[in-house]
């Protein structure tokens, strides 16, 4: 996430291929939010009862309420300092454009995805009542729904919840599919993985999906006829059904090859990898902040490769070390 969006093209960007044609980080993000968000609410429901953990996800909805728009405004207050109001949006003036943000009716560059997610938890607050009544079904056919009404008509879709000025990538009606399947797998979590780590269906995903991936991968590199009906099928804004096919296979390669290989991943990269995703959300927020201090500096680097990943790679440190001196954590959420 990090490496994609600080400096230029580099080598510490092979994990998004051409630009991100079939999953960015983005797509895991979304993922593991769902899936923690269902984990860890259906024992709080089994404690405490539905009506408290619907509260307690909504009280989480109203924290990324105030940090998207606090964000909103400092980071979009930057981008105009550093020269770069277009990547804010047009505005009649300032007093509309702050009352739009307050009513979540206009985002900015980069702040998109925390908006984005402001949405998708308090989704998955409400959501928690179809799962606890047994209504998966029900729950999982209308996310289906809402993200095949935006793959036919995304002029309409766009607008749901409502129209949101800059909102360019991020399309409620289109993320919130891999978001509530997400929290559906995590709320089921000890029967699903149950069944998803035996031994035989371990190997036969595992197999299954290094085949798919480097057939994606071949799809992507190599040039085909097939690129450009592969381009069109895995939009980021639609989160189109390709990209949701790469997520499906990717994710599970990723996640069997780090089961597989768990101690010398742990033991050479745990120190910096554990503590960036244990504070994810602290992340994004501290890499904002460091884009909006270098973006000017770093102009005349970015063209070179070696700069580029250079300067992400050491972006990555410099939150890794905000994270463990613990830097405005009463501030900013994790």
């Amino acid at each position: 996430m990090i490496c994609n969006h600080v400096a230029g093209s580099s080598w510490a960007r092979i994990f998004s291929l051409s630009n991100g044609i079939l999953i960015t980080p983005a797509e895991g993000f979304v993922f593991i939010s769902g899936f923690v968000f269902g984990m860890v609410f259906r024992p709080r429901v089994e404690r405490h009862g539905l009506g408290e953990a619907m509260g307690k996800g909504l009280g989480r909805t109203w924290i990324l309420y105030r940090l998207t728009l606090v964000l909103t405004l400092l980071f979009g207050g930057a981008l105009f300092l550093i020269g770069m109001p277009s990547l804010v949006g047009l505005a009649p003036d300032p007093l509309t454009f702050v009352l739009d943000v307050l009513v979540m009716h206009r985002t900015i560059y980069l702040v998109d995805v925390i908006m984005m997610y402001t949405f998708l938890t308090a989704a998955g607050s409400l959501a928690l009542w179809f799962l606890v009544r047994g209504k998966m079904a029900w729950l999982l056919s209308g996310s289906f729904a809402l993200w095949l009404a935006y793959q036919l008509d995304p002029q309409w879709a766009s607008g749901v919840p409502w129209t949101i000025g800059g909102n360019d990538l991020f399309h409620i009606a289109a993320w919130q599919l891999p978001f509530i399947v997400a929290m559906t797998l995590g709320y089921h979590q000890q029967a699903f993985m149950r069944w998803f780590s035996s031994p035989r269906v371990s190997v036969a995903t595992f197999g299954a999906a290094s085949i798919i991936f480097a057939l994606l991968v071949y799809l992507v590199v190599v040039p085909t006829p097939l690129q450009a009906w592969v381009e069109a099928l895995s939009q980021k804004q639609a989160e189109g059904p390709v990209r949701l096919l790469a997520c499906l296979f990717v994710f599970q390669f990723v996640r069997l090859l780090v089961t597989y290989l768990w101690r010398p991943l742990q033991l050479g990269l745990g120190w910096l990898l554990l503590p960036l995703g244990q504070n994810s959300l602290y992340a994004y927020v501290a890499h904002l902040g460091l884009i909006a201090a270098m973006w000017q500096p770093i102009q005349g680097l970015v063209s070179s490769e070696a700069w580029s990943t250079g300067i992400q790679l050491g972006t990555v440190l410099v939150v890794w070390y905000l994270i463990k001196k613990r830097f405005l954590f009463r501030i900013i959420p994790r």
